[in-house]
């Protein structure tokens, strides 16, 4: 188990490296080849340590959003190189950890579920609004 302050001296590193470790491959990212691996375990210990309940932020849970939230990011700076030269990059485990969080807040606290859930469930019409990345 770690503490709450070591998971924030590894989580406020630099930006994750997603070239894939011997150990872990997508499962897992390095903030350079010195450091740790940061991946969705120490997240979910992160959400955790903030308040997230182990019942609902299940590794489950946190290995999907991990993926999709690493995914964004990823695309985001190689979309934009520009952008993140000059305000940093976004692939940082507080980032992520930033918006697990808010997923978190939103899904869990507040029951507000994706729109696909929602049609999936019957609970709003297939022609509703929606930005898919397909």
């Amino acid at each position: 188990q770690m503490t709450a302050k070591e998971v924030d001296d590894l989580l406020c590193g630099g930006a994750l490296d997603l070239s894939g470790s011997s150990q872990g491959g997508h499962d897992q990212c390095s903030n350079s080849p010195d450091t740790q691996p940061v991946g969705w375990q120490q997240l979910r210990q992160g959400l955790l340590f903030r308040g997230a309940k182990s019942t609902l932020a299940t590794e489950n849970w946190v290995k999907n959003h991990y993926r999709w939230i690493v995914w964004k990011y990823a695309a985001f700076e190689r979309r934009f190189p520009h952008w993140t030269a000059v305000h940093g990059a976004r692939l940082t485990g507080e980032s992520v950890l930033t918006n697990l969080r808010y997923r978190y807040e939103r899904e869990v606290n507040r029951a507000q579920r994706p729109i696909i859930r929602r049609i999936v469930e019957g609970d709003d019409a297939a022609s509703a609004h929606m930005v898919l990345c397909v």
